[in-house]
């Protein structure tokens, strides 16, 4: 997930996320929830300045079964 910010650039390298991962034999879910605050402030060249127009939440969904040797399912919601 990139350049979700407009402002910022090339800096969506980072965002505020909490990230968690479940496993049960052949099956992976993986879960994403992201919540950028626009009063988050970042100094540079001693100028500080919000790094998003908006509040911003989202919630990633992927989850992966080892179906077989050769073969992999993967599902994947972006919210």
């Amino acid at each position: 997930m990139l350049d979700g910010t407009p402002p910022d650039g090339s800096r969506t390298i980072y965002f505020d996320a909490l990230r968690a991962t479940w496993s049960s034999g052949p099956t992976s879910l993986e879960t994403i929830l992201v919540r950028q605050d626009p009063k988050t402030s970042l100094t540079l060249d001693g100028e500080t300045e919000d790094q998003i127009e908006q509040s911003e939440t989202g919630l990633v969904l992927y989850l992966r079964n080892k179906y077989s040797a050769d073969t992999d399912l993967d599902g994947f919601n972006f919210y």
